[in-house]
């Protein structure tokens, strides 16, 4: 022990320095050993020494003790602890005797430190100054707005948002007794649960079964947008994948894929593709396109044409061009086109005719017009009479403006024979009857 016994009057116990060891245990942050030392040894703690233990777990629980105990003559270490328990302590020189534990005193005592952060300009001394008061929400607001490179910056916010986590885990654990040394799991033993190493050496957020952590929102805003700037699939995939351990990453990493829009490393490699490709794994790309379905987005749908069977996506570019046509929107027509040329099947006759539609109504033209299924007399129009009225006008005058009487004549008794909407049977009277 380096602590001369004489000069700091060590009480001995048991022929151990039990004042010495309380100490140090809370010197180094590990408040469960001591707890667990005060209930080891309570006859000594509380009966034997002014109730020590009951003062210490109320100083835990932020309550000063209700009288003073007047220690001149005793066992420095025991004298400190009082001190510090009453808000009473000090650098002595003899139990504070080092810069470090200066420092450590200051910052347990300080009940505010808005002020000494304030009060600096720098970056750098604002976030240390807040790590050493292990304020981490103020660290982590810092860190966000400095100009720290985006490495340390991405290491630095894991860290911090997981002590965050480690912090609320301490509270919960110890909520219910947090004086009973039983219950107790210690900040090292959370962060070793919480800390794992996978199958590809990369360290890793772990699910830990007894204490679930939740990811930090803040933390995965910044890995994604660290993502976004990535150029490779390689690196995208492995950089998100580093959560892949967590117990929330199927539920939490969809809505982040899609707020994004990573969608390019979502699928399955093709068998016919020798190449090597990078895809995170198929179970999170059904996650977010179910998250994709309950939204009703079926433009974003649609990026995810690789991982859905034909007639699910015939269907959802079936619909997604209906709604863009509805709503002066647009659909992806290079895939629309791709699956019209190499997934010709009946699934994809209603797909055809909707496309046509939506062809014209992005380039009014009697050629795009007369490609529409407007004028086969052998295709039941009722399926299509909302959109029908969406595009009429437009059709319409491009009759009129191409001066074609045939077309005029059919567009006139569509408009009876699908009952279509006051607007269109104007538009009809007024521009085509003279034409006719």
């Amino acid at each position: 022990m380096r602590f001369n016994g004489e000069e700091y009057r060590i009480e001995i116990y048991e022929s151990r320095y039990l004042w010495a060891e309380a100490f140090t245990f809370f010197r180094i942050g590990r408040t469960d050993l001591l707890l667990s030392l005060l209930s080891e040894f309570e006859i000594f703690f509380e009966f034997m020494s002014q109730r020590f233990k009951t003062v210490f777990n109320g100083y835990l629980a932020g309550r000063k003790p209700n009288f003073v105990v007047n220690l001149k003559s005793d066992d420095k270490f025991k004298k400190f602890l009082f001190e510090l328990a009453d808000e009473r302590a000090k650098s002595d020189g003899l139990v504070i005797n080092t810069a470090e534990d200066y420092i450590w005193l200051r910052l347990v005592t300080k009940k505010n430190f808005k002020n000494d952060i304030e009060i600096f300009e720098s970056d750098k001394i604002k976030f240390m100054i807040s790590l050493f008061a292990k304020k981490y929400s103020k660290a982590i607001d810092i860190l966000l707005k400095s100009d720290f490179g985006v490495i340390p910056k991405f290491f630095l916010l894991r860290e911090l948002c997981l002590e965050q986590n480690l912090d609320q885990a301490g509270e919960e654990v110890h909520s219910t007794n947090v004086f009973d040394s039983s219950n107790l799991i210690t900040r090292s033993q959370l962060r070793t649960r919480r800390l794992v190493e996978d199958s590809s050496s990369t360290v890793s957020l772990a699910s830990i079964s007894e204490q679930p952590f939740a990811i930090s929102p803040i933390f995965l805003n910044f890995l994604f947008n660290i993502v976004t700037r990535l150029s490779t699939k390689e690196y995208k995939v492995k950089l998100i994948e580093m959560l892949k351990s967590h117990s929330e990453y199927y539920d939490v990493v969809p809505d982040y894929i899609i707020k994004f829009e990573l969608f390019d490393i979502l699928g399955k490699p093709s068998e016919k593709n020798t190449t090597v490709e990078f895809f995170l794994d198929y179970k999170l790309s059904s996650k977010v396109l179910q998250r994709l379905r309950e939204m009703g987005d079926r433009n974003k749908i649609i990026q995810l044409y690789s991982i859905i069977d034909d007639l699910t996506m015939i269907q959802t570019l079936r619909d997604a061009t209906e709604e863009a046509i509805l709503i002066d929107g647009t659909v992806d027509q290079e895939i629309v086109e791709k699956y019209l040329k190499e997934k010709i099947s009946k699934d994809s006759d209603e797909l055809k005719n909707m496309y046509g539609f939506y062809k014209f109504v992005k380039n009014p033209s009697v050629s795009n017009l007369r490609q529409t299924v407007l004028f086969d007399q052998n295709i039941d129009m009722r399926p299509y009479k909302f959109v029908i009225e969406k595009l009429f006008a437009k059709a319409i005058e491009t009759v009129r403006s191409a001066n074609d009487k045939f077309m005029a004549k059919h567009l006139f008794k569509l408009c009876g024979a699908l009952d279509l909407n006051e607007e269109c049977a104007s538009k009809v009277s007024k521009d085509l009857v003279l034409l006719i």
